[in-house]
């Protein structure tokens, strides 16, 4: 009987170290401080290892032992990739912040002609809004 029960708390004790993972959580802000409501965090969408901030911009995401390149993206702000090691039973804070993304748009001529032509070969009066 002594064995048995020996045997049983091993079993036990091995099963609850071999499913133990690790997670990541944090908070996600933009560059003034506010929170960045809905922003995605992904490492592989395929298994699952994704999540989104809530209205306070927290998040938390539930991972196996190891190592992951983990990508921060929200709308209108420069994207932003980390690489973080998680150990069995750890839970690791990591919290972001993002800055704005800057990009130069062409001009962009809106005529009413059946054709497409350069701001220059135009002939009637136009206004270039910045």
């Amino acid at each position: 009987m002594k064995k048995f029960t020996f045997l049983t708390f091993l079993s036990l004790i091995a099963l609850a170290s071999y499913g133990q993972d690790g997670m990541i959580r944090g908070t996600v802000t933009e560059a003034d401080g506010e929170a960045a409501i809905q922003a995605n965090i992904i490492i592989n969408i395929s298994k699952g290892w994704a999540a989104v901030t809530d209205f306070d911009g927290n998040y938390s995401l539930k991972l196996p032992e190891g190592t992951y390149d983990v990508l921060y993206r929200y709308i209108g702000k420069e994207d932003q990739t980390l690489t973080i090691s998680i150990k069995a039973g750890e839970t690791k804070t990591q919290n972001v912040s993002f800055s704005d993304k800057v990009e130069m748009m062409n001009t962009v001529v809106v005529s009413g002609s059946k054709y497409e032509k350069k701001l220059s070969e135009e002939t009637v009066s136009m206004e270039v809004l910045k």
